[in-house]
């Protein structure tokens, strides 16, 4: 019984710390606000144009499971209109709790219709789990509208500190499912074969792949013991990430590895992880806890530890 009421104790300390609303409320001003931009131009009612024989709701299992349809455009116009103003809304903080449950909702669907016509796009899944968990958690108790409006006293608290640590939870599943996948079909082969050359090579010739920024790839491919080194490192960075969670040394070493990592298949291959960027506002200690503020403690620049 010892080691289970000590296992209890790690997991209470782990998620349920106190930690400052003012750290939870920064994630939410960057999550919500980058959400936005990075969704701004999309007009989600084209989807509703294309015809039904490209409607594939079992490319993304809640639409089939829940049997969710097709809406017409102008439906779909709407709801993207709201679901950017409830974004915004949420990144006020303004009737942050009704806010974030609209962002969850349309969000869940405006996201999930491009996956139904075969249009996967990386990040999405992470980015839709994390305005879930937004719902649920008080991050409209300081720096909102909220608490300007309607102000109140608050203390240093778990309910600050368990969507922070859900959401390294989240990345770290999502991470470490992509280098299991690796491992799993490929083995140690997937880096340490020809594959990563190919990849390289495949991405840098149009129409098929036109994304690459940057036509480094071909000479990359070339280099045998480079690409390997980098299928290597892509294994490492996914499969290690979780340590991330427990040690902040590996903090350091895999969080900005894995982002260099995805910005590197931006520059290099063409597909855009920009929703896993954003996520990663959730890894950066933005707001001394208060229990350690002293005088010009707001002074502080962020830093990846989280207390």
């Amino acid at each position: 019984m010892t080691g289970v009421h000590q296992l209890t104790r790690r997991w209470n300390r782990f998620f349920f710390a106190p930690d400052a609303a003012e750290n939870l409320a920064v994630c939410r001003i960057l999550f919500y606000g980058g959400l936005l931009a990075l969704n701004w131009h999309k007009d989600f009612a084209a989807w509703g144009q294309i015809a039904d024989v490209f409607w594939m709701p079992e490319k993304c299992w809640p639409f089939e499971y829940f049997n969710i349809p097709l809406l017409a455009p102008p439906i779909l116009g709407l709801m993207s209109v709201a679901w950017k103003v409830s974004l915004g809304l949420s990144c006020l903080g303004l009737l942050t709790r009704l806010s974030s449950v609209m962002s969850f909702v349309l969000g869940f669907y405006l996201l999930g219709l491009p996956h139904c016509f075969g249009d996967l796009a990386h990040g999405d899944a992470a980015a839709v789990l994390i305005l879930g968990v937004m719902t649920l958690a008080r991050s409209g108790d300081a720096l909102s509208l909220d608490s300007t409006l309607w102000p109140r006293s608050v203390a240093s608290s778990g309910e600050y500190r368990w969507p922070v640590r859900t959401v390294w939870l989240i990345l770290s599943t999502v991470f470490f499912a992509a280098g299991y996948a690796k491992l799993s079909q490929g083995g140690l082969g997937w880096a340490f074969s020809d594959n990563m050359s190919f990849i390289l090579a495949e991405h840098q010739f149009p129409p098929e792949h036109p994304e690459a920024l940057i036509p480094w790839g071909k000479w990359m491919a070339r280099q045998s013991w480079l690409a390997r080194g980098l299928g290597l490192a892509t294994l490492i960075l996914e499969t290690g990430y979780p340590l991330a969670m427990f040690s902040r040394r590996a903090r350091f070493i895999f969080v900005p590895g894995m982002l260099l990592s995805v910005v590197g298949f931006r520059v290099l291959l063409g597909p855009s992880f920009f929703p896993l960027i954003l996520c990663h506002v959730f890894w950066v200690r933005w707001w001394p806890q208060k229990s350690r503020v002293m005088i010009g403690a707001s002074s502080q620049k962020p830093h990846l530890t989280a207390g």
